[in-house]
């Protein structure tokens, strides 16, 4: 199999112009008409020959600069010292502090625009904070980066999707819809649109899927936008008035479930990257591996690019935005892991916060789809994964307070397992534990959404490598290593769970 790449230089570099008017079943069923595929070859050919780097520099016109900016790693011994972090948007400093972890074991980052340097370290040095300079300056990297997609791609000679590289969402897009033209495995469907009008697609893999010569059942051809005039559930405060019906998800409806949302903030690029090489991991498995028998067991349901809007921007405009792109004033964006329903009144109410939780919960769109698909099958989801980056962590509830839930020595076994895993890859250390008493509160999250409102025990954040030395800009050459890593963590995860849920009769692939 031969996955091909449709590369649209507009769509690339436009805003404006990234597929929205698709339209796609729950289920795509296969094209009669294939020759697209032929002409994205051709378009690829072309293409190459203009030169990616000539294209990207084109591109690149009218981005925002971090040049000067500098990211440094802060060690807070104390409770003074957690204290004055705490404080810190007084001191009037342009400046912001990534998160404050509640463990010491964990740094603090601190985010220094150009400039604010002398006074940063000045007031650092007074409160005797030991820190260092781990990004001299930010824009360097990102030059790096984009440097770097453009060499790769002018030396790729084939149409072979490249999972070494970063992509734009139109080509992930387009190499998803191949892969699900050519895989009886995989089903791809849109959940909705995001505000721009992107899909916000499901990638649903299953070993029990197959498609007749006759078609797909008829539902499997609406989309969740479409299925309004059905049966309207009304049994939960959050879904009251909205119209909806359960999604058909093939022939495996009583099988368990683990879902993977990919690229929720849209500057965490490994993120969606890693879950692209897992997606293929699992359609390309060779019967009798781990992979294999783990479809025989679960099916996959990965969101690969949860927050597209966002994400094309930091292709276009931004390479540090992290919200998604809804209209606000005076600043646009919501931070899509604060716009749930648990703690959200204690969410930012700032606008032009990164961390801003928006209006109300479940403001936005993106938020609104995963709300729809974990109520219609939560009894079939046996573990949700929010894949993110940077800091090497493997999370569990709770992230609004740093009080542990009871089943907390269940999901610290399958922390330990996972993690133990990650480690016999590349040797890449990850702490774990509950997200308040390891990293730091975060009210509004999906994670404690999930178990709060579903009681998914195993609902997990994943905090992808590294430790701040690239901040979001982790290079090609460890992309396929964070992914490999990341996919034995999952494996081992799905694993430990399996030997704790009630044993069913799965059809195999065979």
């Amino acid at each position: 199999m031969l996955p091909v790449i449709q590369v649209v230089a507009d769509s690339m570099f436009n805003s404006g112009r990234t597929g929205r008017n698709r339209r796609y079943p729950d289920f795509l069923s296969l094209r009669q008409n294939q020759c697209w595929a032929a002409v994205s070859i051709v378009v690829i050919v072309v293409l190459a020959s203009l030169g990616f780097a000539h294209l990207i520099a084109n591109g690149m016109k009218n981005k925002t600069s971090y040049s000067g900016d500098v990211l440094l790693r802060v060690f807070p011994k104390s409770e003074s010292d957690k204290k004055y972090l705490q404080n810190f948007d007084s001191l009037n400093i342009d400046a912001q502090v990534w998160g404050l972890p509640t463990n010491t074991d964990i740094p603090v980052y601190i985010f220094a625009k150009a400039g604010s340097m002398h006074r940063l370290t000045k007031t650092l040095h007074g409160n005797k904070l030991k820190f260092n300079i781990i990004i001299q300056n930010m824009q360097t990297l990102i030059d790096q980066e984009e440097r770097s997609i453009a060499e790769r791609r002018n030396k790729q000679t084939t149409e072979i999707f490249d999972f070494e590289n970063y992509h734009p969402y139109e080509e992930i897009v387009t190499w998803l819809e191949t892969l699900a033209n050519t895989s009886s495995l995989i089903s791809l469907s849109s959940m909705g649109k995001s505000y721009e009008g992107n899909d916000l697609l499901l990638v649903s893999i299953s070993a029990n899927k197959s498609r007749s010569k006759e078609g797909e059942d008829l539902n499997q051809h609406q989309t969740m936008e479409q299925e309004h005039e059905s049966k309207t559930y009304q049994k939960s405060n959050f879904l009251q008035k909205r119209s909806i019906r359960p999604i058909s998800m093939g022939k495996s409806q009583s099988k368990a479930v683990i879902y993977i949302n990919c690229g929720m903030h849209a500057r965490e690029w490994i993120s969606i990257s890693s879950c692209l090489w897992m997606i293929n991991e699992l359609v390309t498995s060779k019967t009798g591996s781990v992979t294999s028998l783990l479809l025989d067991t679960y099916d996959f349901w990965f969101v690969p690019v949860a927050n597209p809007d966002g994400y094309i921007y930091s292709w276009t405009t931004d390479r540090l935005w992290r919200k998604n792109r809804s209209p606000g004033n005076p600043c646009s964006g919501v931070d899509l892991n604060r716009n749930f329903d648990v703690g959200f009144n204690a969410t930012s109410r700032n606008p032009c916060s990164i961390s801003y939780g928006g209006v109300e919960p479940e403001s936005e769109e993106e938020t609104k789809a995963l709300t729809k698909l974990l109520y219609l099958n939560s009894n079939r989801i046996k573990a949700t994964l929010f894949i993110h980056s940077f800091s090497q962590l493997w999370l569990s509830p709770y992230s609004v307070n740093n009080t542990y839930p009871k089943e907390y020595p269940e999901m610290r076994r399958v922390m330990s397992k996972a993690v133990n895993a990650v480690k016999s890859f590349f040797g890449t250390d990850f702490n774990f534990g509950s997200i308040a008493n390891v990293l730091y509160s975060a009210p509004g999250s999906a994670v404690d959404y999930c178990y709060e409102t579903f009681g998914i025990v195993n609902s997990f954040v994943v905090q992808l490598r590294d430790r701040g030395t690239n901040g979001f800009m982790l290079p090609l050459d460890e992309i396929k290593p964070t992914a490999i890593e990341t996919w034995g963590g999952l494996s081992a995860m799905a694993l430990a769970i399996h030997e704790k849920i009630p044993q069913t009769n799965t059809d195999s692939r065979a």
